[in-house]
């Protein structure tokens, strides 16, 4: 029987992709503006650097931090330092503008809370902007815990990840379900920990693992789990 529940925040609850792409238009007119960076080689340092942190520090949460990765954009081109926390706050308070529960999303986690689940969320971001999107989508309260890749010291899809989750949830593995839209992350990942995993894609993906395409599907699957 399925006593826990935990959800990805991108593009699992959060429309991030979306509020990301409306989140660059302002930052790259302003970086030409204030700082004449072109926007298509803004947009190119802005992906290279993800991938170079990556590379140089491996997987955990300071790879998804952004003023990290505008300082060096800022440091390879001779510019001001002092415009990092201008252009976090201006890229982070444009997604939260733009962002969106996915549809579905609000009714159906405020339903699995009340008929009594312990409802967590494991996340590879860092916590304080995955509190504020949860916030953003009305969210935040229903909650009972938030794993981030920032306290686990690792990310999904490391099993010492979802040990942690289970051990917030406080049930075995096959009580505890894990829900995501990365294959590879969420739903693999938590499998090799033991736990059930429901995908969170597109019905033509569904065929390589179950899941559901609509957050009105979500509770029916979880019933043909137990």
């Amino acid at each position: 029987m399925i006593k826990a529940v935990f959800f990805d925040v991108d593009d699992t609850l959060f429309s991030f992709q979306k509020a990301h792409r409306a989140a660059m238009v302002p930052l790259c007119q302003y970086v030409w503006e204030q700082l004449q960076i072109p926007p298509e080689e803004f947009v190119l340092a802005y992906d290279t650097q993800y991938r170079r942190m990556e590379e140089e520090i491996g997987p955990q949460a300071a790879i998804h931090n952004r003023m990290i990765r505008f300082l060096r954009i800022l440091e390879e081109r001779e510019k001001p330092l002092s415009f990092a926390p201008l252009l976090n706050d201006l890229y982070w308070n444009a997604v939260l503008d733009a962002g969106e529960p996915e549809p579905g999303a609000t009714e159906c986690i405020r339903s699995l809370r009340q008929k009594g689940y312990f409802l967590g969320i494991a996340s590879n971001m860092t916590l304080d902007w995955q509190m504020k999107k949860l916030d953003k989508i009305g969210l935040l309260p229903c909650f009972h815990r938030i794993v981030s890749s920032e306290e686990a010291g690792i990310e999904k899809p490391h099993r010492g990840f979802f040990d942690l989750c289970l051990r917030y949830a406080g049930c075995s593995p096959q009580e505890c379900l894990m829900v995501g839209d990365s294959l590879e992350l969420d739903i693999l990942g938590a499998e090799n920990a033991g736990m059930r995993a429901l995908w969170y894609a597109g019905p033509e993906k569904l065929s390589a693992h179950p899941g559901f395409s609509h957050y009105s599907q979500l509770e029916d699957r979880i019933a043909l789990l137990d």
